[in-house]
């Protein structure tokens, strides 16, 4: 008997409001071309079973470089203007996370499954192979397997993953060899600060990467955030538990 892929009843995506209002379904293939490249593992839509690690996701989008108000000489009182303008009363913008529910009555052996129970060499290799080059439809499980997994379950790579790709081209000019996976798997467990994260403390990811999924996924509702710019502490949000079924939002 192989291994059986018991999923969560719910998971959760991290996004904006005005992206997430134009869902019709969980799975677009419009999307997974146009904004899914290079990602962990492939095209797909990614999800957890964290939500707080969703809120972090929706988060996101609101960091901003310090240097830019330095460089425009803003003060407090124009930088709190800036963000009141662009973040706070923009609803567009506000940080979401959007919560699917998953039909269990959809078989989900029929589909192909990737499990990675853990940090290992074979799940940093197809991070570091899907982060180089990947699209949908053109990726290197495609060439090397033919065919991508449908569901793959893992942990995250670290969030500051982007600049270890720069460090990982100067280094090793994107060859993948023995040498250059266990260096990439040591750069994405660490922080930036040097510490190295282990298990649940890299993030749990949950990704789908077949538009045939969309009969299991069916958008729930959504979270919302309230999100500001303090001047000590930066991009704030805050999350309350009240939570909007998805056809109230029509």
């Amino acid at each position: 008997m192989g291994v059986k892929l018991f999923l969560p009843d719910f998971v959760y995506h991290g996004t904006s409001f005005d992206i997430a209002v134009k869902f019709e379904q969980a799975i677009s293939v419009d999307a997974l071309i146009k904004y899914s490249k290079n990602k962990d593992f492939g095209s797909g839509l990614y999800t957890t079973i964290d939500i707080a690690q969703s809120q972090i996701w929706a988060t996101r989008c609101y960091e901003f470089d310090e240097e830019q108000f330095e460089e425009n000489k803003f003060n407090d009182e124009q930088r709190d203007a800036y963000f009141n303008l662009n973040i706070k009363n923009v609803k567009e913008k506000t940080p979401v996370v959007v919560r699917y529910k998953i039909d269990k009555l959809v078989d989900v052996d029929q589909y192909d499954i990737q499990i990675f129970g853990g940090e290992c060499y074979e799940w940093s290799e197809f991070i570091l192979r899907h982060r180089i080059h990947s699209e949908y439809n053109n990726c290197d499980c495609l060439k090397r397997f033919g065919n991508h997994p449908d569901i793959i379950v893992g942990l995250m790579a670290d969030n500051k993953i982007s600049k270890v790709m720069v460090d990982f081209k100067k280094l090793f000019s994107n060859k993948v060899t023995e040498e250059s996976v266990i260096w990439f798997q040591e750069a994405i467990t660490k922080t930036q600060g040097g510490q190295t994260l282990q298990g649940l403390g890299l993030g749990n990811q949950l990704s789908f990467h077949n538009p045939d999924l969309n009969a299991m996924l069916t958008l729930d509702g959504l979270f919302i955030a309230e999100t500001w710019y303090n001047k000590d502490k930066g991009i704030v949000s805050t999350w309350s538990n009240d939570f909007i079924k998805w056809g109230e939002l029509k």
